[in-house]
């Protein structure tokens, strides 16, 4: 008799299936404090991202960020902290899009309300919204604050413009009001904002940035018994806007003329009717922009550099073409004609052209 075998090969294979984990956050984790430090110019402005974090995970009661998570104002009204609903409730319909935040420029103390935006992102899908509801979705949440360009585009001037927005994160399992957890967020933003179009050398005596200026002459030696000598000398009321509000750290200003003496760097004017007759020479003093220091002849083509500007004295004053009163340094300069003979000089129109060139310098 024989007896078979019949042998069985099993082979078994095991599937290990690693659970995917969403981790249970303390609320003092929610917590954020950053600082947005951003520079741009209001004639080309892009979007600024204040905030844009994703969680996921849950609550300490077990409730799922995506599902139960708000955000909310500390007022409804006020813009200090950022306006908008103080309180979460549930659903995402509950949601708004915007956020009024106060900001103030630094140097001159003016204020701005601006708009900031939002979206939120759950497993369910994107939401304008970004405060004052809640999504109802699951564990996973991504958010993104920012202000949008049309907003950059309404600060009225250039400047340092600073603002502390104020968040209260919340929890909504489909209730009347939000809870608070006790978790904040709290962004310092600091925009340096430009206006680079607006940079101007301004005149107040002519409303412009442009003068024709008169030099009526007068003796100059009476004392000296030389009664044939005569001068002229005229101040020039100037103001310089750099488009910032003043905080520049220096300013660079260039003298040039049409007519110029290359021996003694003096400015000159041409008599119009004689062009071949001796000239009059004139020279330009001014002391540094703002500040009350020592007066310094300027001659042409030498770029003078003045430090210092963010802490010296401004103006405000209404320019053309701008919503507001801005702050410029005041720098006034001294047009003196030297000295010379009546008697001898050709009668005539004396005329020149003095340009100033104005550099502002944020660094």
């Amino acid at each position: 008799m024989y007896i078979y075998l019949k042998y069985i090969q099993l082979g078994l294979l095991f599937y290990i299936i690693a659970p995917a984990y969403c981790f249970s956050y303390d609320l003092n984790e929610l917590n954020i404090n950053e600082s947005i430090n951003e520079n741009y110019d209001i004639s080309t402005p892009h979007d600024i991202t204040i905030l844009k974090k994703q969680w996921n995970g849950y609550f300490p009661d077990g409730h799922g960020f995506g599902y139960s998570m708000g955000l909310a104002c500390l007022s409804e009204d006020t813009p200090e902290t950022g306006a908008c609903a103080s309180t979460v409730k549930w659903g995402s319909s509950e949601a708004k899009d915007s956020i009024l935040l106060r900001f103030t420029e630094n140097r001159t103390g003016l204020q701005h309300v601006a708009i900031v935006k939002g979206a939120v992102t759950t497993a369910c899908g994107q939401y304008d919204g970004f405060v004052g509801g809640t999504y109802g979705c699951n564990d996973f949440i991504r958010y993104t604050i920012y202000l949008p360009e049309s907003s950059l585009k309404e600060f009225p001037v250039g400047g340092v413009w600073t603002a502390h927005l104020k968040l209260n994160v919340e929890m909504n399992d489909n209730a009347p009001t939000g809870n608070p957890t006790g978790a904040f967020w709290n962004f310092d933003i600091v925009l340096h904002a430009t206006d680079n179009k607006n940079i101007k050398i301004w005149l107040p005596q002519f409303h412009g940035s442009t003068a024709n200026v008169v030099m009526p002459v007068m003796p100059a030696y009476w004392a000296f018994n030389k009664p044939g000598q005569v001068s002229a000398e005229k101040v020039i009321e100037t103001c310089l806007y750099d488009g910032y509000s003043s905080n520049s750290k220096s300013f660079e200003v260039t003298l040039n003329s049409n007519y110029i003496d290359p021996t003694t760097q003096d400015f000159l004017l041409q008599n119009l009717s004689a062009p071949t007759s001796k000239p009059l020479h004139y020279q330009v003093i001014a002391s540094p922009p703002g500040q009350a220091g020592t007066m310094q002849r300027l001659n042409p083509g030498v770029t003078q550099t003045y430090v210092g500007i963010n802490m010296a004295g401004i103006h405000q004053v209404m320019m053309p073409g701008l919503q507001t009163p801005v702050a410029c340094v005041p720098w006034p300069i001294r047009i003196k004609l030297l000295p010379f003979d009546l008697s001898r000089q050709a009668a005539g129109h004396y005329s020149g052209t003095l340009s100033i060139i104005f550099t502002p310098s944020l660094d």
